[in-house]
């Protein structure tokens, strides 16, 4: 059995040895190892946005969270601790959205979870949810294309509106 000064000691040659090894690896080489492992990750390539959630199952909790919009489905993260509060998949939701109201509504089939996702950005995480999901809106919906011509409505947050309105154009 070793010691604490041995285990140290044996500790710090591995670290001396993996140092070695990063250090001569090519950069490019690193890159693309750690972009395989970000890519693992389900929240990866989501597009965030900042948004009031309002729950009403499992619990009742009202929760300021980065709501995460990504082929892999929708994903909120608190706002204050950065931790990931839910992650849910496309094939589990269903979502509605009304033009004349700030809010998306969200509900989870397989856990019976209700979700109100308040945000002035509610018309993109509904058309991202359309796009990604590749489900097509019901018909009689009041959506971001009946009410502006199949653009995306104006809001103060446009910086991005350009690359949206592309992407949605499709």
């Amino acid at each position: 059995m070793l010691s604490a000064k041995e285990k140290a000691s044996e500790m710090w040659k591995k670290t001396i040895k993996a140092l070695k090894d990063v250090k001569s690896s090519n950069v490019s080489y690193l890159q693309k190892e750690f972009l395989s492992y970000c890519r693992q990750f389900r929240t990866y390539g989501s597009t965030f946005f900042i948004a009031e959630v309002y729950m009403s199952q499992p619990h009742t909790s009202h929760v300021r969270a980065h709501c995460g919009v990504n082929d892999c489905g929708l994903h909120l993260i608190s706002a204050a601790s950065m931790t990931l509060i839910s992650s849910y998949d496309h094939r589990e939701l269903v979502w509605s959205f009304d033009v004349r109201k700030p809010y998306l509504e969200v509900q989870s089939r397989a856990r019976k979870h209700h979700l109100t996702i308040r945000t002035p950005q509610a018309a993109y995480i509904y058309m991202l949810l359309n796009k990604l999901s590749g489900q097509t809106p019901p018909v009689n919906s009041t959506t971001p294309a009946d009410s502006s011509g199949g653009n995306p409505p104006k809001c103060g947050h446009s910086f991005f509106m350009p690359v949206i309105e592309k992407m949605f154009s499709r």
